[in-house]
């Protein structure tokens, strides 16, 4: 292996023969030391800004964090339980990760700040693996741009930082895609780390993480040539280490209770893929379709254009590691398209993949090109960080009205505090952004550093100056102990048309667990909370008066009112 000079400047790397795995006919920009504690600075900017500091909010925070509660609570991880009542969606490794944080952080950390602490930690493994994958398939002289562009990617922007089950998946599968890549070279260390992949994403959400795996994994070696690499000793290993961990939660759950173990493995699995069990969003028409272009941003068009680039490059050596992100992402969306369910959260697993493929458009970027992007990077993201500055001035001073009034319409009652912290914090962020934009330069490979930065630039903008306006309306605190007031001395409490969301943060905040009419209603309950929605208008029998109404700040969609049952007047 030799290197050039490019520039000048950088040098490049060049594979002397595919004696480990092949390089890329690209430019491959020698990685610094100093690339490296950079990338490490904004990793850890990145994942650490918004894991605390705010409620839970709903949907899928508030019922998490419910289940993490019970696990806290009792010590039992065999059935997730959401206010007394067995909830068998998912697995219960996220749910006990979380749960281990709040022990570990207790007297420290709220507990839903240390519960959230788990996405951080899945949040760290998934670039951790993503990088080492890419090294693995690239070289360890390239510079590290799938875990920039993944950080990068507008999709994470917001449900990255939430208690969520699905970030657990995604370093699933960056954990499986290194796995694949290493075994190349190494059959047993990548077997053992590809079986841990599989209990990783069998745990985290159930049968789908595995079966996107194993249907990857298939579709790899009958149509590419890594049949000369993944031989049937990488295959024992991965099924040594995943068997024995996959199979101990389900068996122990089927031995508790047959009855839940079906409830899981028939209705959470098979039927809410098929669609039998009437549960979770029906999938739209062209669904992923409309969703990929924007939550997959940048990596889509990266990946389409590195791959077209490759297309019409006779001398390319790269098509045999391109193969493995190409038929991870290829897979997932075509299973994901047959499912009846559908959320854009469920694209997740696409985005390693797709980050890998997307380094490959990276290194294409022609220097004019390449300087355009550059370019646009800068103002773009400055742009919107001096609009997000302005914004929170208009806030806090209220003025001008005409821009404040509309704003503060959307969170009746708020009061911008005066956070001199926060506001110190996101000045060093945006003066960071400022000078390390002298460290990036203008070259094709800084288009993933400038993306990166921007985006993890606008991530803490919005995490510092706006994040207790938004956790205002999205946290149910303040109706919940408004609410706790009137159910004070109330032993017995009845409800209808409470969510899971609801349930779980009536518990946390009220300490009231409802007796629900859509399950057992207890004929003692003298009072009834009702939940619902807009156009909806809310009524009990006769014999009940209305006695409260509440809503989150701002909030249109949804309402609650409680009841309370009006005994006749003795004779």
């Amino acid at each position: 292996m030799h290197k050039e000079s490019v520039n000048g400047r950088c040098p490049r790397v060049i594979a002397a023969g595919p004696t480990r795995a092949a390089v890329p006919h690209v430019v491959l920009v020698e990685r610094r030391r100093s690339d490296f504690w950079l990338l490490a600075a904004l990793a850890v900017l990145w994942v650490v800004a918004g894991l605390t500091g705010h409620e839970p909010w709903k949907p899928d925070e508030a019922y998490t964090f419910g289940l993490v509660q019970h696990i806290r609570q009792t010590g039992d991880v065999l059935v997730p339980t959401l206010t007394g009542q067995p909830f068998l969606e998912k697995p219960p490794l996220y749910f006990a990760t979380a749960a281990l944080f709040q022990r570990i952080f207790e007297g420290w950390l709220t507990a839903h700040d240390a519960a959230r602490l788990a996405t951080g930690l899945y949040l760290g493994l998934t670039l951790w693996w993503l990088w080492l994958a890419e090294r693995e398939l690239r070289g360890r002289g390239a510079l590290p741009f799938a875990p920039l562009l993944l950080i990068g990617t507008i999709g994470l922007f917001e449900v990255s930082h939430r208690l969520q089950t699905d970030i657990a998946l995604l370093s699933g599968f960056s954990m499986a895609l290194y796995a694949l890549a290493l075994a190349r070279r190494a059959p047993r260390r990548g077997g053992s780390l590809l079986g841990g992949a599989i209990a990783v994403t069998f745990l985290s959400k159930g049968l789908l993480g595995p079966g996107l795996i194993a249907l990857s994994s298939l579709v790899l070696v009958l149509l590419t040539d890594w049949h000369q690499w993944l031989k049937k000793s990488v295959w024992a290993w991965a099924l040594g280490f995943a068997l024995p961990v996959c199979l101990l939660w389900p068996v122990a759950l089927y031995r508790h209770s047959p009855t839940l173990f079906d409830d899981w493995f028939w209705l959470n699995n098979l039927g809410r893929f098929a669609g039998t069990a009437a549960l979770g969003p029906k999938h739209e028409p062209w669904f992923y379709t409309k969703t990929l272009p924007w939550f997959a941003f940048p990596l889509l068009p990266l990946a389409a254009f590195g791959l077209y680039r490759m297309r019409w490059d006779p001398s390319s050596e790269d098509k045999i590691w391109v193969a493995l992100p190409a038929v991870f992402a290829g897979v997932t969306l075509a299973v994901l398209a047959c499912a009846h369910d559908a959320r854009a959260i469920y694209a997740l697993p696409l985005l390693p993949p797709l980050a890998l493929l997307g380094s490959v458009g990276v290194g294409r970027l022609e220097a004019q090109i390449a300087r355009r992007l550059n370019d646009a990077c800068r103002f773009t993201f400055g742009l919107a960080a001096l609009l997000l500055w302005l914004g929170w001035l208009v806030l806090f001073t209220r003025y001008p009205s005409f821009l404040a009034v509309p704003l503060l319409a959307q969170a009746p009652g708020y009061v911008e505090p005066l956070r001199v912290g926060a506001l110190a914090w996101a000045g060093m962020v945006s003066v960071g952004w400022i000078l390390v934009q002298g460290r990036i330069g203008g070259a094709a490979h800084a288009v993933a550093w400038n993306w990166a930065a921007g985006m993890t630039l606008i991530w803490c903008l919005c995490v510092s100056l706006w994040m207790p306006l938004v956790d205002y309306t999205k946290s149910y605190r303040q109706p919940f102990l408004e609410l706790k007031q009137e159910l004070a001395s109330t032993a017995c409490v009845g409800s209808r048309g409470l969510g899971e969301s609801e349930r779980a943060m009536l518990s946390y905040y009220a300490g009231v667990v409802t007796r629900r009419e859509e399950t057992v209603a207890d004929p003692r309950c003298d009072v009834l909370l009702v939940q619902s929605r807009a156009g909806e208008v809310a009524t009990a029998a006769p014999g009940w008066q209305l006695v409260w109404s509440g809503r989150r700040p701002g909030e249109r969609q949804e309402s609650f009112q409680l009841f309370r049952r009006v005994h006749a007047p003795l004779d």
